[in-house]
């Protein structure tokens, strides 16, 4: 926690200096031996710590998950992880000192954390259903860029299955950009969702 919380100043001092207004708060490799619970308490700690610090400095706190195929044992490698992560260090944020922003898939999850925590939110070409999309991927495959083989697995699948908003309920708290030319989402599925929204098609 020590070393975290030292880290956060200097980051703060280095980004000031170099006129930087995002910093990216990496979790890091679980240790052997410590449990689970007692990490996610230590992140949550230092998540709202470096997130007021930043916030005090007008300076974005950024959170990366990453997947364990890239970087074995990671600890915050899953989407599920991350939003209750991202529950439990704003629940007591107010909506309004909140915002969101989400491209493709990172619109998905930035509509279940408006939704969730009464934000606004700006999507650009925000996917609609995407554990119907990805369920057809499922076992071995091959990374988008990389070719590298990895395993998609069905409970990828349900976990986003499980963060599906059902509705939109404040529509004005939108805002959605949506190309007719996306080569993977349909944009016509994306307006219907996004009906009642602020919309630039």
């Amino acid at each position: 926690v020590a070393e975290l919380r030292s880290g956060v100043g200097r980051a703060i001092e280095v980004a000031q200096a170099l006129g930087v207004k995002r910093l990216n708060c990496l979790a890091g490799k679980a240790p052997p031996g410590v449990a689970d619970a007692t990490l996610r308490a230590t992140f949550v700690a230092n998540l709202r710590h470096a997130a007021q610090a930043c916030g005090d400095a007008g300076i974005r706190l950024l959170v990366e998950p990453i997947n364990t195929h890239d970087i074995p044992g990671f600890w915050l490698n899953r989407s599920a992880q991350a939003m209750a992560l991202i529950d439990a260090v704003v629940a007591e944020a107010r909506g309004d000192a909140l915002a969101v922003v989400g491209s493709s898939l990172g619109g998905y999850y930035a509509t279940a954390v408006a939704e969730r925590h009464g934000c606004p939110a700006v999507l650009l070409n925000p996917a609609v259903d995407p554990a119907r999309d990805l369920a057809q991927h499922l076992g071995a495959t091959t990374t988008w860029h990389g070719g590298e083989p990895f395993e998609f697995r069905a409970e990828y699948v349900d976990e986003l299955r499980a963060l599906r908003a059902p509705a939109i309920t404040r529509p004005e708290r939108y805002f959605a950009i949506i190309a007719k030319g996306d080569e993977v989402l349909d944009w016509r599925e994306m307006a219907a969702r996004y009906a009642g929204c602020r919309i630039k098609l």
